[in-house]
């Protein structure tokens, strides 16, 4: 499986606040506040006061502050106590710890942290989330606002405001409670932002056809504008196609409803390399990414090739050489031999005691060429001998020789009675195993190297989110 972190600032609608009223948001003229994530924070002082965070993962971890005038805190998950604290601290401190817990089963939890007392605050909540199974990984696709895969209808309803705070500088909003905004994407969760504010309508968010509906700010949940908030995650989808679509519950005084950004995770399998959508890895403010290192692109990256693989082609190339020279060799061996049959059919017996002995039966022969390692042949005739009786005498100069050739010579004798006339050897052919090996280590020194693995993907932190008003 591949994890991931899921950050749910404490404006989300992911966590309920109880009893109403309890709980305050961002109390004014705290010098601490701008040290909170997204700068702002929920605290209460009510005992008993509650907060419940029902997700879907295999572990929560719970921040806050640690101040002089707080007190004790218990975190239960399930049911079971997992940390019983004191948020007391000598000095205030931002962004402290107050408990975690791993290794759940993957699948829907509730956790609730109480106040003991004096008091406490909830900062965020990271929850351990994951997708696949084995050593998948893990891929990301964001969908802006101003993505043209968000449709909205009907198209005079909506308006777009652009300002830093938000995801990518814009936002898309309505007061209408017939708009709507559909997004058709594949992969296995799906996170939806948005911002909270007291004038915000209820969000009724259907993912393939079944409803839900979220709290979008009003009823004193947020005290001012909260952007890029986390307002609904659904996990364990499949990578089949779905369909999201956000629409408005106007309220009186609170008729707005806005998109930020949908993210969609996916998970990799070791030989699926392909990229969700093809789109970048960022990730929005207020979840954070993280998985371990890639086995594709992959390569990739890479994508299965039909047919034979690359070493079996070479080795049928190298096979396919080898038998062609075996052929080769044997064709020439039967021709050689064959020859040798018929020269031994037509030679002319040699008379004993002849002064002169038969030249060479006039025929054609064989000669290498001497470049190595592939064999030439041409072809070059013998001089046809001419009859014994009609050659003329040589003359043999006798400055050049101490005696003269005797007229009686042996039937053995190998001198021949020309000059100039060479005798000539056969050309020993080639083993076929040394064709064999030079055709094999040509073959082999070519074969292809292994394509190096697909880039690590990495999902790097969201900017630094910041305290923002709204105008309008």
């Amino acid at each position: 499986m591949a994890t991931f972190n899921v950050t749910v600032e404490d404006s989300s609608p992911l966590i309920s606040y109880e009893p109403l009223g309890a709980w305050i948001d961002t109390p004014a003229g705290d010098a601490l506040t701008p040290s909170y994530s997204g700068g702002s924070f929920h605290t209460t002082a009510a005992q008993g006061a509650k907060a419940t965070i029902d997700f879907t993962g295999t572990g929560i971890s719970i921040y806050g502050a640690r101040k002089p005038s707080y007190g004790a805190y218990a975190i239960t998950v399930d049911g079971r106590t997992i940390a019983s604290g004191d948020a007391t601290g000598s000095t205030a401190t931002a962004q402290a710890l107050l408990g975690t817990v791993s290794g759940l089963s993957d699948g829907p939890h509730q956790a609730i942290i109480t106040n003991g007392g004096a008091g406490m605050d909830i900062d965020w909540v990271d929850i351990q989330a994951g997708v696949g199974s084995g050593k998948s990984t893990i891929s990301s696709k964001t969908f802006d606002d101003a993505d043209p895969q968000i449709s909205y209808t009907p198209s005079s309803a909506w308006s777009t405001n652009t300002r830093p705070d938000f995801m990518s500088s814009t936002l898309h909003f309505t007061r209408e409670s017939s708009a709507q905004a559909t997004l058709k994407f594949s992969g296995d969760a799906v996170a939806v932002y948005s911002t909270v504010a007291p004038d915000h309508a209820d969000i009724q968010i259907m993912l393939d056809g079944t409803p839900l509906t979220v709290p979008g700010g009003s009823g004193g949940r947020v005290s001012a504008l909260r952007t890029k908030t986390l307002i609904y995650y659904a996990s364990n989808l499949g990578s089949q196609e779905h369909t999201i679509v956000l629409s408005g519950i106007p309220k009186p005084n609170a008729p707005f409803m806005d998109v930020d950004a949908i993210t969609v995770f996916s998970a990799l399998g070791a030989s699926n390399n392909n990229n969700q959508g093809g789109g970048t890895s960022n990730k929005p403010s207020g979840t954070s990414s993280t998985a371990p290192p890639s086995a594709t692109s992959a390569g990739a990256g890479s994508s299965a090739s039909k047919g034979f693989p690359t070493p079996g082609i070479i080795g049928a190339a190298v096979g396919g050489g080898v038998f062609l020279l075996l052929l080769l060799a044997l064709l020439l061996i039967c021709l050689r031999r064959r020859r040798k049959r018929n020269d031994g059919a037509e030679a002319e017996p040699v008379t004993p005691g002849s002064p002169q002995l038969p030249l060479q039966r006039p025929t054609t022969f064989d000669v290498a060429e001497p470049r190595s390692p592939a064999w030439s042949f041409v072809s070059a005739p013998f001089l046809s001998r001419p009859a014994a009786r009609q050659l003329p005498p040589i003359p043999m100069p006798v400055d050049q020789h101490r005696r003269q050739i005797s007229a009686a010579s042996s039937a053995k004798s190998t001198t021949p009675m020309m000059q100039g006339v060479p005798i000539i050897k056969e050309p020993t052919p080639a083993r076929v195993s040394n064709l064999s090996s030079s055709m094999s280590t040509a073959s082999t020194s070519n074969t292809p190297m292994r394509p190096a693995r697909p880039p690590t993907l990495d999902y790097g932190p969201w900017a630094t989110r910041d305290s923002y008003g709204r105008t309008g």
